[in-house]
């Protein structure tokens, strides 16, 4: 699972000879740079981008933004399952963290971690929205209510 300051280096070629699942998690901006267009392209036909870059590196990628959008090279799932108490700074670490955790879960199935974690934190934080409002919520409120949205799942 690679987030934030990870993504800045890498490039398609680069990932294509990983020797393990790879899931990437990033915000529009960090997606923009690393597809190399600019983020209101990127906005306008985010599945054309994000299946551009995975048929060519070959990575999982899961978009964050008002939605987000899970892509691997045999299927895309876009969810709306957050809100906007997620645009909070950590909020990506959760998710991050929430991805790693659940990669061995589903046996290095990315696609499948990267869909389960983004339900299981957009229902964390519209949890946290609930007890904190959407500008008082932080990435630990978001944290704390994880296990609430799993019990959600079981």
């Amino acid at each position: 699972v690679i987030d934030a300051d990870g993504l800045f280096y890498l490039t398609a070629e680069m990932l294509k000879s990983a020797k393990c699942p790879v899931l990437l998690t990033p915000h529009v901006g960090e997606a923009a740079r690393l597809f190399n267009t600019t983020a209101d392209k990127l906005l306008k036909k985010p599945l054309f981008y994000v299946y551009n870059f995975v048929s060519l590196s070959g990575a999982t990628v899961l978009l964050k933004s008002d939605f987000c959008l899970a892509c691997s090279n045999d299927f895309a799932a876009k969810t709306h399952f957050g809100s906007c108490a997620l645009a909070t700074a950590g909020s990506g670490d959760v998710l991050a963290g929430i991805c790693a955790a659940l990669a061995h879960r589903f046996g290095g199935n990315m696609l499948a971690c990267s869909v389960h974690s983004a339900y299981i934190h957009g229902t964390a934080g519209k949890r946290a929205e609930q007890k904190h409002g959407a500008y008082s919520t932080t990435a630990e409120e978001i944290s704390k209510n994880i296990y609430f949205a799993i019990k959600q799942i079981n």
